[in-house]
This record gives C-alpha cells, structure tokens and sequence, in this order.
C-alpha cells in the first residue's frame, strides 16, 4: 500500500473515531437531560411505586414514541399510512388491556416536543402509564449498540429505547420505526446483539404484529 493511501486510511480511522466518541457523548447528554427533564415527568406517568398483581403478570410491552404519534395523529394522506394509523387505534383500544404497557422518560421527552395541541394528544396517551428510567446499565447498553454499529450513530434515541426496553425486561418493543428497529434485518442485529451481551432481547415488532396475535 502506497504511503498516501496509508495516510488516507489512518485520517479516515481517527475522523471515525471522533465521530463515535461525539456519538457516545450524546448518548449520556440525551439520559442527562431526560433525567433532569424538561417536562415534569410525574404530570405524564403513573407515581406508584408498586405495581397491581394482576398487572404484574401480564407481558410488558414498551410503547415507542411512533406508536403513540401513530394513536394521536390526524389521518395520514399516504394511503398505507392511513391504513396503520387506523389499525394501530383499533388494536389498541380492544387489547392493551392484555399487557402491562410502559413507557419511559424518553418517550415522555420525545411526545412533548413540537405543536403543542400534538404534542398534549402525544402525552395524553402517556398518563398514568409506568414510566422506565434511563439507568446507567441502560446507557452503557446504547453506547455499546452504537459502537458496534448495530443502531447508526445518528439514531442514539433509537438506541436508548432499545436498552431501556431491553435492561428492564420487556417482552416486546412496540414501533413503527421500520428503518433503525423493525426492519428484518436490524431487528436481528439487535437480538443477536442483546444476546451476545447475555440480555434477553425485547421482541421488536409493529402494533398489527404484536395485537394480531391477540385476535
């Protein structure tokens, strides 16, 4: 190899590496400003400590913040989009009360942002909803997604929904996010990668996928 390819190839491996040191940063920003909230997170989830027995028992679905744009959100144009939307609120509405449904500081964060009359349909959905915190062991677990390049490292959110799904085990991961967690071929990635970390990976799956099964 010729000295200026080597060179190339050395500036290529340092740039990568401040770029995923710059990616490892946001990822403990974005815990660091969810843990200390922008919004009062107890307005939006549920302040009990214990959990009813009953509840307890059932599967625990994390809710991603797309399902719960997808519940609040006014008819989508795009016909296939339309046709989620509309299946997604029917399902909802007959089976949540089939899972012990959480969510997180995250989701919290994320569903308050933008539009305020949006963004109080977004948080209506979330109340008295449990509420999972961004822990260090959930951080760590986003990091190490990111650095292996499972989840790309301009998705850190992503990531985090899936550590903190994951860390507090979830039996599913609801989402419409089909191009950083639904996917094929991602969502493999991902469980392997739980797995190889010795995590049981959350099931990640569509709200059609996971309430069908519920027909």
């Amino acid at each position: 190899m010729r000295q200026s390819q080597i060179a190339v190839a050395e500036g290529d491996h340092k740039r990568r590496i401040r770029e995923m040191d710059s990616a490892m940063e946001k990822v403990d920003i974005i815990a660091e400003r969810v843990a200390n909230g922008v919004l009062n997170i107890r307005d939006y989830g549920s302040e009990e400590s214990t959990v009813n027995a009953e509840i307890a028992d059932r599967p625990i679905v994390y809710l991603e913040t797309t399902v719960v744009s997808y519940l609040t959100a006014k008819p989508s144009r795009d016909v296939v989009a339309a046709g989620h939307q509309q299946s997604t609120r029917e399902r909802w509405e007959d089976r949540r009360q089939n899972f012990r449904v959480v969510a997180s500081q995250l989701v919290v964060r994320e569903a308050g942002k933008g539009d305020m009359p949006a963004a109080q349909r977004r948080l209506g959905i979330l109340k008295g909803l449990e509420l999972l915190e961004i822990t260090p062991e959930a951080t760590t677990l986003a990091r190490a997604l990111i650095d292996d390049g499972v989840v790309p490292d301009t998705s850190l959110e992503d990531a985090l929904h899936v550590s903190v799904a994951v860390v507090n085990g979830c039996k599913y991961l609801m989402t419409w996010n089909y191009r950083h967690l639904v996917g094929a071929g991602v969502r493999a990635r991902i469980e392997a990668f739980c797995r190889d970390k010795g995590y049981e990976p959350a099931i990640i799956c569509t709200p059609e996928e996971l309430l069908e099964d519920e027909i």
